[in-house]
């Protein structure tokens, strides 16, 4: 029998439960971008319409005019990636000969074609409690935790680091949160970053991303799942779209893979031995009857740190953040509000962009190389 030390190598390296940028509602957030470029993958997001006994369960909804639309509630199952090819995805959009949510996605529009998910190491400074601002609390405090967003995120970060050059020299002020479910909150570019104000704060930040990071960003875009998983929540998603059809059709729904028939003529054999008071209506007396109307279905990481980053893990004095007991939504930042760029101070008060950065490349390169 094979024996296990009690070594830091054969501890179990869970991703997926590294503590999450999550913002509670009307809470803000000031992070660094310490890496440069996010890890990437293509996921797909799966959902099935909910059955109750046998019938699909609509909901209301406000739509943006102020009207209400009724619509059909989906339960929410995960977040795979996909199993496609990159070069294929990249080209053609989907891969359905390797993957098999791409090519249920191309027959039907059960599940959708995959999307981009990015994920990334940030810093996350401490702030004064009960302030609505984004000053820091003292002593001066950072957690390392992930980042993850989709493509509307990814997109205005290229405006600000487009705009502004290396985020490593500006913090992003997020907040208020004004809906927790979906993540929603605005996003803004200040015109400095905190962790550069002393040589103290510099070294404490790079000594916790060193010892805190997460070092497989994969998990955290989404699900690492086995083939033989996927295809039987394809089959559930199926049966759970076929029942919703039938209702729709006015019909009732077939789930017998589409052998009905044989499995009625089977019913009525069986039933014709037995007294007609012992079987009021057979199988196919059930299937001719009319179902209750139902409405319509509405349906490239370089190293950002240097030579300051290359230096051996210390210990962080940094508090680390505790892991958030809260999955997040499906596709995480569904419905990220971001607002138009600004640039503000730590006291949360807007402030012209300097001319030129505070701190030309070549400068800021040789100030983490004496770190």
């Amino acid at each position: 029998m094979p024996i296990m030390e009690f070594l830091p190598d054969n501890k179990v390296q869970d991703t997926s439960q590294y503590p999450r940028l999550k913002l509670e509602l009307n809470e803000r957030a000031r992070i660094l971008a310490i890496e440069r470029a996010p890890h990437m993958e293509y996921i797909h997001r799966l959902e099935k319409p909910r059955i109750v006994n046998g019938v699909p369960e609509y909901h209301e909804e406000e739509k943006r005019d102020g009207t209400k639309q009724r619509v059909l509630t989906q339960d929410f199952i995960g977040t795979p990636i996909c199993l496609g090819d990159l070069g294929i995805i990249e080209e053609k959009g989907v891969d359905p000969v390797n993957c098999p949510i791409c090519a249920a996605s191309v027959k039907g529009d059960m599940v959708a074609g995959p999307v981009r998910r990015f994920a990334m190491n940030v810093i996350r400074y401490a702030l004064k409690p009960g302030q609505q601002g984004f000053a820091l609390a003292e002593p001066y405090s950072v957690s390392c935790i992930a980042w993850a967003f989709g493509d509307a995120m990814f997109n205005k970060l290229t405006d600000f680091a487009t705009e502004w050059g290396s985020l490593q020299q500006h913090d992003l002020l997020l907040g208020p949160c004004t809906v927790k479910q979906y993540q929603k909150f605005d996003v803004n570019v200040a015109a400095t970053a905190e962790w550069l104000a002393s040589e103290d704060r510099k070294r404490l930040t790079a000594e916790t991303y060193k010892s805190s990071k997460a070092e497989d960003l994969a998990p955290l875009c989404g699900r690492k799942a086995k083939r033989e998983y996927i295809e039987s929540d394809l089959e559930s998603i199926e049966m759970a779209w076929r029942v919703v059809h039938a209702h729709t059709a006015g019909g009732v729904p077939d789930l017998t893979g589409g052998d009905s028939a044989a499995l009625a003529a089977g019913l009525d054999d069986l039933l014709a031995d037995l007294p007609a008071a012992e079987h009021d209506a057979t199988f196919r007396d059930l299937v001719a009857t009319e179902p209750a109307e139902a409405a319509p279905v509405q349906v490239a990481n370089q190293d950002l740190l240097d030579d300051l980053l290359a230096e051996p893990a210390a210990q962080s004095s940094a508090p680390s953040a505790a892991p958030s007991a809260e999955t997040a939504p499906v596709g995480g930042d569904v419905g990220v509000q971001v607002e138009t760029l600004s640039v503000q101070e730590a006291d949360g008060i807007s402030v012209p962009k300097p001319h030129g950065e505070t701190i030309v490349e070549d400068e800021f390169e040789a100030l983490l190389g004496d770190l």
